[in-house]
């Protein structure tokens, strides 16, 4: 179990080095005109890498049901803001599939590499 927790967590940290800049061209591409370094732009990844983190962890303990939770609470804060927000639809779903993929794809290998590296 422990193996499994380190081999997760140093997949979560490399793919995250991997991540930033996957998602700093997605919201040049697609975003609200964040740009450079600023705090909105700071705010945005730090809130897509606690989304991931949620997805990970809720995934490998068991409980798949954590990607619906996540997409209610997305729609749920989508919906008040939507009226007022500069946010395009195209960027919310990017954003939130390449969210979803790569935390779908650090579960995918933390277990398979735990399950080659100690089965057996």
């Amino acid at each position: 179990m422990i193996e499994t927790l380190v081999i997760t967590v140093g997949i979560f940290v490399l793919g995250e080095m991997l991540a930033v800049p996957l998602f700093r061209w997605i919201r040049r591409r697609f975003g609200p005109g964040l740009t450079g370094d600023s705090r909105g732009a700071r705010v945005a990844l730090a809130k897509g890498l606690l989304e991931r983190l949620f997805l990970v962890i809720g995934m490998m303990m068991g409980y798949p049901v954590v990607i619906v939770a996540l997409g209610a609470l997305k729609l749920g804060t989508r919906l008040k803001e939507d009226q007022e927000s500069k946010i395009s639809n195209d960027y919310f779903l990017i954003g939130n599939l390449c969210s979803l993929l790569l935390a779908l794809l650090y579960v995918l290998a933390a277990g398979r590499l735990a399950d080659s590296w100690f089965s057996g």
